[in-house]
Parts: structure tokens; sequence; C-alpha cells
């Protein structure tokens, strides 16, 4: 009869996510072991087996689920930039199957297949997946929509998703850790997607909802100032190290005519992959509702004002930006207009 009581038990269930999302420190909670299901009266002791494998590894990690149906979402904290704990993503993924296995359940009982698809043989039995490839090669027989996921089509012999394939960490570890650091916000992001969201009672994000572009999202906005930050690194430049020379460099007619030169460039399409950045950069409000509504508090304005202060050392500011900057000197001037 308490409803307030189960209200807060089903609130606390359905932030869960979100909270083991927000956690500190480079380990993240990663859902690759997700998901999985045994009948209920097994259910105790796979989880303290379970349970034994991850200590075995001195693993941090969380725990829920719908116990009633046997069903159970488990999150280990992993470095997805130290290459050692990415390889013991892939070992303990085969632990878990065989887990799986012995307590007659299912490696996936609601979602995660496709890229868990290397399983599907085991998962489905050789019967059951010969026919699923025959379905795909009806509908799908050259393998565009969504390749590599559950099955492919009978008689292709194009690969399945492996767990241990190409991973966001490959290329997040390429970017210095003091940048890391200091781009925490852009590189905390864990691609939940709740910003993609069309919801009108939810703040976050206005410029998505507005364009449908993905890019104009904060997932899409931390995405690409990661990669700007990785190709920075590739040609040996600190983000950080340029953001003291800024502070530190007097304004100059040399630098003025070099930032003519790179705008001039730019609009004869010379590539710079800033300019992309600065695309979804232009889009944001800077309403902050991400630093708020985001689960893991991403905060885009943040970042968005170091990435502009660097890209107009290189380029020239539209003529609006100084207008706008001294509209309350030049307001005097306007009013007798």
């Amino acid at each position: 009869d308490d409803l307030a009581s189960i209200n807060r038990i089903y609130t606390m269930r359905k932030k869960a996510v979100g909270l083991l999302g927000a956690t500190k420190g480079s380990r993240k909670p990663i859902a690759f072991a997700e998901d999985t299901c045994v009948p209920p009266e097994h259910l105790a002791d796979f989880i303290a087996e379970f349970r034994q494998l991850l200590d075995s590894h001195q693993l941090q990690y969380g725990m829920f689920g719908h116990v009633d149906a046997g069903v159970l979402h488990v999150r280990p904290a992993l470095d997805m930039c130290d290459p050692a704990q990415e390889l013991l993503m892939k070992q303990l993924s085969d632990h878990v199957v065989a887990l799986v296995a012995k307590y007659g359940g299912l490696m996936w009982g609601e979602h995660g297949k496709g890229f868990r698809s290397q399983y599907g043989p085991e998962f489905f039995g050789a019967e059951l997946f010969t026919q699923l490839r025959t379905i795909k090669a009806a509908f799908d027989p050259d393998n565009r929509m969504n390749p590599g996921k559950i099955c492919t089509p009978l008689g292709c012999d194009e690969p399945l998703v492996q767990v241990d394939g190409l991973k966001r960490g490959t290329f997040d570890r390429q970017i210095p850790i003091t940048t890391r650091d200091s781009f925490k916000q852009a590189m905390e992001c864990n691609g939940n997607g709740l910003c993609f969201n069309y919801d009108t009672s939810s703040p976050m994000c206005p410029s998505m909802k507005v364009s449908s572009d993905r890019r104009h999202s904060p997932k899409g906005r931390a995405g690409l100032v990661r990669e700007w930050l990785r190709q920075l690194a590739a040609n040996g430049i600190s983000a950080e190290q340029l953001e003291q020379e800024l502070l530190s460099q007097k304004p100059s007619v040399k630098a003025i005519i070099e930032r003519w030169k790179n705008s001039f460039g730019s609009q004869r399409h010379q590539y710079d992959f800033s300019h992309e950045v600065m695309e979804a950069m232009n889009g944001c409000l800077a309403c902050k509702a991400c630093a708020s509504q985001c689960p893991i508090k991403v905060d885009v304005p943040s970042f968005r004002s170091r990435f502009m202060h660097i890209y107009y050392s290189r380029y020239q500011r539209p003529a609006k930006d100084y207008l706008v900057a001294h509209i309350e000197t030049m307001l005097p001037v306007m009013a007798k207009a």
C-alpha cells in the first residue's frame, strides 16, 4: 500500500544506468556482459559465480535488472584506454557465455545482440542459425542492412561483428592523458544517446530537436571534439599548450594577416577538420540543458568556448561577433542615430 516507497524504488532502478555512467575515474561501467537471462531458480547461484569471476579480476561493477524473470544487467568498470583492459573485455565475455550456458540460460534476454553476434551460432544452435541466414539471404542478399549483426546471408562469407573489434578506446588513447583530463567533459560522454530525444517536455537538446542532426547533439559535439583532440595529438600539438600560448600572445599585424589568409583558404574549400567541429558548435545555444539533463552531465558549453577560442586564433571572426561584443560601447552612438 506504500505507493511512495514503491515509486522511489522504481525511480532508483530507472536512474541506475545514468548513475553508473557518472562514475568518477578512468574506469567506467561498460555494458558488454549485459542482459544475461537464466531461469529464476538458478539466478542466485548464477549471480554468486558471476561475482566470483569479476572479483577475481579486482573489478568494480554494477548489477541490476528484472530478477523476477531472471534477467540481470551487469556493468563491470573498465578503462577502455588501457589495451590490457580492452583484452579483458573479450576474456570476460567468453567466460560469461560459458557461465550462462552452465545454468541453462541465454546470453541476452532483451537487447545487445548485435555487438555480440560472434556468439550467435552458439546461442541459436546450428539448425536455427542456418534458418536465420536463409531469411537474411531472402530479404538482404547483399548484406547491406546492419551488416555483421546477428547473422550474414547464407552463402556470404563476410565476418560477424567481433567483441574484440575496433573500440572507441583505440582512438581515445591516442589523446594524451593530460589532454583527456583537461577536456574531461568531452571525454566522459558514454554515448547513452539521451540527448537524441524529441520529447517536447525535455529541455535537452534544442538544436538537436530542431535540426534532427545528431552532430548538433551533446553526444555529437563531444565526439567531434574528441576527434579534433586526437588529430591535434597526431600532429604533435597540445590543445592546452595552444591555450597557454594564446594567453601570452599579444595582438600583432602578422597574426591578423595569418587569420585572413586562413579564412580565405577556408572559403576556397581548403579542408580543415576544425571547420566540421565549428559547424556543430555554431548551432549550440549554450543553454546548458546538457549539463543538468544528461546522466553524465556532459557540459558542452564548457568545451565549446575553449574550442572556439583556439579556432578563432587561426580564422577571422565574423564582423557580427565584434558588433555584439561592443554593443554597450555603441549604444550611445546608436541612440543618437
